[in-house]
């Protein structure tokens, strides 16, 4: 008889740690799926924030290539809203890619001549602190360079480019990085 209690007791006792045991880890699956579920929430608002950086990063300010007979495989300059960008095209499908923020920009030189001419990029995460692009026409080498100057001030100024229609922010930012000449 006395056994049989111990033995009674015995699986009483582990039958309620078990019990115990099982309900907190219940409580604690419960918990997780919480926080997850409240993880989830927050991912879609930067989920969003992400997609809206991925569309403006597709809308392109400017664009030129270096002419053809001067560079056999030409070199290509894109500017969108956050980040220029030049394509050196090395062979057929050959190519190095130099990407850098608008606001890590911190000079931008053109050298024109009658027909063509040439930027020159400095940036503290250029190696060699610049990247020079030839062959370029006149009139895209001015444009170029009118809006990225404007953008860099924008930038530096604290002035939001990403809540502005495309064509607009273009007009603005030549205006803004149109050098004059003091008469």
């Amino acid at each position: 008889m006395k056994n049989t209690k111990r033995v009674q007791s015995r699986l009483l006792g582990n039958f309620a740690l078990y019990w115990t045991n099982l309900t907190y880890r219940l409580k604690a699956k419960d918990k997780s799926k919480q926080t997850l579920s409240n993880s989830t929430r927050k991912n879609p608002s930067e989920e969003q924030k992400l997609k809206i950086a991925i569309k403006e990063s597709s809308q392109v300010l400017a664009d030129a290539s270096s002419v053809f007979p001067f560079m056999l495989f030409p070199d290509q300059i894109i500017i969108d809203r956050h980040k220029l960008t030049i394509i050196f095209r090395k062979f057929f499908s050959a190519s190095d890619t130099v990407s850098v923020p608008l606001e890590d920009v911190r000079n931008i030189q053109a050298t024109m001549g009658p027909l063509f001419g040439s930027l020159t990029i400095t940036s503290d995460h250029f190696i060699n602190n610049t990247q020079t692009i030839t062959y370029l026409l006149r009139k895209d080498v001015e444009n170029i360079q009118k809006l990225v100057q404007g953008a860099v001030l924008a930038i530096k100024e604290d002035v939001d480019i990403n809540n502005i229609d495309t064509k607009a922010l273009k007009d603005l930012l030549c205006k803004l990085g149109e050098g004059r000449a003091i008469n």
